[in-house]
């Protein structure tokens, strides 16, 4: 069996994916949410879904990438107030 290339979903990623996809959110209601504007919501869900449909058409992995955190942008600073303990 080949080894499947990684694509890496980042954490800010991850949260955005779910309250717009699954919690059902629009981008203002997560911005809000999560103490940032709408066009930072935005640019994170454009990647994430962009990262998404690269793996799924490609046949690539998705991997959760848990390594990156506190980042210091303020979506990082709201879920890692600790600097990323």
């Amino acid at each position: 069996m080949r080894e499947l290339r990684e694509i890496a979903l980042d954490p800010d990623e991850l949260e955005v994916i779910k309250l717009i996809d699954v919690d059902g959110l629009d981008q203002t209601g997560a911005g809000k949410k999560l103490g940032v504007s709408r066009i930072t919501i935005q640019r994170i869900y454009k990647s994430a879904r962009g990262k998404i449909a690269t793996a799924i058409t490609e046949g690539q992995a998705l991997r959760l990438n848990d390594q990156v955190r506190g980042c210091g942008c303020r979506l990082c600073k709201i879920k890692y107030p600790k600097g990323g303990e």
